[in-house]
């Protein structure tokens, strides 16, 4: 690492273990740094770059202009209560337009000629199929050879037994 001061500004030069080369520019009377692989101005954090510069230069924290608002716990709080508190005047100051929704239920009511009913009735879905691979699709010959049953040569039934196990075999 080497470094030159000019004109208010001190540039470290940096280079990595892969041989990559890194400009590293603090502004003394800003109290910022800026380094020539624009990771802070990219993604808003900074890079090792200027970490490693902080450390030569013995700081303790981050400079306030390298911690964007966006870090900060107080930045979603403000405008958030912001916009909630614009939506609670403007519920309170348009009770008028509540009394027009309900007047254009009134009217397609009337255009449909039948009244919501005042209880609706919500049954249980009905059963669907469950994850997994399922059975396997028989073909047409396949059902038929499984339901076809020998017939019986004594009585010429088609009921699961044949002429020696007959139940109606004298």
């Amino acid at each position: 690492m080497s470094f030159s001061e000019k004109d208010g500004h001190t540039e470290f030069v940096i280079t990595d273990a892969d041989g990559n080369t890194f400009s590293v520019v603090h502004e003394i009377i800003l109290n910022t740094a800026m380094c020539s692989c624009k990771h802070f101005e990219l993604y808003g954090w900074l890079c090792r770059h200027v970490f490693v510069v902080l450390k030569e230069l013995n700081m303790k924290s981050i400079p306030y202009a390298h911690i964007l608002s966006r870090w900060m716990k107080t930045t979603t709080i403000n405008p958030m209560f912001q916009v909630i508190e614009a939506h609670k005047i403007k519920l309170l100051s348009d009770q008028g337009e509540y009394a027009a929704v309900s007047n254009k239920e009134q009217q397609v009511e009337s255009f449909v000629g039948m009244v919501a009913p005042q209880e609706v009735t919500i049954h249980p879905p009905t059963h669907s199929k469950n994850k997994g691979n399922g059975k396997r699709l028989k073909s047409g010959k396949e059902k038929a050879i499984e339901q076809s049953q020998k017939k019986c040569k004594s009585c010429g039934e088609r009921a699961g037994h044949n002429a020696r196990t007959c139940p109606k075999k004298p």
